[in-house]
């Protein structure tokens, strides 16, 4: 089921699924997967193409050698620039959220592009098994910290998240995470802190439990990718920069 949304106006309506004119609908965001990679992108062609320019103007330096600024750098830093401007223009007329339903007790998915929207139903009312709140332990050199967000499980043992994650968070994503399966009429399970959630399918139905041991999760795995994608643009940067000397 799929459903355009060609108004900005809200309020009743004579038929209750025709979102342009609800007024009851709850709004629920978060960064998707496209705003976060028009983000990123945005951020790393900045970066690069601030280097690329640096170096065409006024060089590089390091503890062992100084070199010449290299002009043959400028036209692919001006271009790495505009590039980022762009992608950063695309995050700013993307809205991807979601709306959730208390009087059909269903969740939909709410998609802008540019001048592209479109709103899709997610999951219905049979189709919600549970909401809670998911989590995940982060760290770095000096200290290690826990963070949090409200997510649905679909009767097929799906996960999908609400809201951003949120540092040292849990009481409030268990509280919105209540509120909101009160008004989907849904079972609602209260996370405990420090543990990872896990959901597998028994006997054709979701088993949603916290494990304390689980490691790698799929934000996890994402983040590694992520990292190995900029390091290994850091060094194919480098071989063409050699290659140009």
């Amino acid at each position: 089921m799929s459903q355009n949304f060609h108004s900005e106006r809200t309020g009743l309506s004579r038929d209750p699924h025709d979102l342009a004119f609800r007024d009851n609908l709850i709004k629920v965001d978060r960064d998707t997967s496209l705003e976060q990679f028009l983000q990123g992108a945005g951020i790393i062609t900045g970066g690069l193409g601030i280097i690329m320019v640096w170096t065409g103007i006024y060089g590089c330096s390091s503890r062992r050698r100084i070199t010449a600024p290299n002009p043959a750098f400028l036209p692919y830093g001006y271009f790495t620039l505009f590039l980022s401007g762009a992608f950063f223009l695309l995050r700013y007329f993307t809205d991807n959220h979601y709306l959730v339903d208390p009087e059909y007790h269903c969740v939909y998915y709410h998609f802008k592009f540019l001048w592209h929207r479109r709103i899709r139903l997610l999951l219905a009312s049979e189709n919600i098994t549970a909401v809670t709140t998911g989590s995940k332990k982060c760290s770095s050199k000096t200290s290690s910290w826990w963070e949090y967000r409200v997510v649905l499980v679909s009767a097929q043992g799906k996960i999908e998240p609400l809201t951003n994650w949120k540092r040292e968070k849990l009481d409030e994503c268990n509280i919105l995470a209540s509120d909101l399966a009160s008004k989907l009429q849904t079972q609602y399970i209260s996370a405990p802190a420090c543990c990872i959630l896990c959901v597998s399918m028994v006997d054709g139905a979701p088993d949603i439990v916290f494990d304390e041991s689980s490691f790698f999760s799929k934000e996890r795995l994402n983040r590694l990718i992520i990292i190995a994608i900029v390091i290994a643009l850091f060094m194919v940067f480098n071989f063409w920069y050699l290659r140009q000397r």
